[in-house]
């Protein structure tokens, strides 16, 4: 039976919910860019941050408040740090960047703020060597502990009040999903 066929087949070839748009994904990429290179800072026994810290410190999977139109308002921060860190993702080759909350880039205390912009340059094309499912899969080999793997699956679980559920990967992982 059709029916019986299809109710199998969701969550499994048909997702469950909706997928990240692609303005979306692009943005995710570039924060687990930028998170994939801080946990390889964390890695560094020479300095004080952590895997756990450096989890802690991305807000970008934070979904809106009620009635806000945007969730976390900086991309990476840490209380007690004067250091926050606003990550912009572009597809274009000049790398200008598109900001849609001009918030993001104002200082929220201009005495005690350093805001830093990180830049990613990744747009998609067919003939692309990444995708998403690729960088969420190579800081899950990084995380060292379940507990670190189950708290970065919830926020990817979160993000953007859509969120990256691994159910979906192949759907990120098509041709017109590839990164360059």
């Amino acid at each position: 039976d059709i029916v019986q066929l299809v109710i199998g087949l969701i969550g499994t070839v048909i997702p469950r919910g909706s997928l990240l748009s692609s303005s979306s994904a692009k943005g995710l990429y570039g924060e687990l860019v930028l998170l994939d290179k801080l946990l390889d800072i964390a890695f560094n026994a020479d300095n004080a941050a952590t895997q756990s810290s450096v989890l802690d410190s991305w807000h970008g999977h934070r979904t809106p408040a009620p009635g806000s139109l945007f969730g976390a308002r900086r991309d990476f921060m840490r209380a007690g740090n004067d250091v926050v860190i606003e990550v912009k993702t572009t597809g274009n080759d000049s790398r200008e960047h598109r900001i849609t909350n001009y918030l993001q880039l104002i200082e929220d205390n201009p005495d005690g703020e350093h805001l830093y912009l990180f830049s990613v340059s990744a747009k998609y094309d067919s003939t692309g060597t990444t995708n998403l499912p690729e960088m969420v899969g190579r800081i899950m080999n990084k995380l060292t502990s379940q507990g670190l793997k189950n708290r970065f699956s919830r926020y990817l679980n979160a993000y953007g009040g859509t969120g990256y559920y691994h159910s979906h990967a192949t759907y990120y992982q098509n041709l017109e999903n590839r990164l360059l």
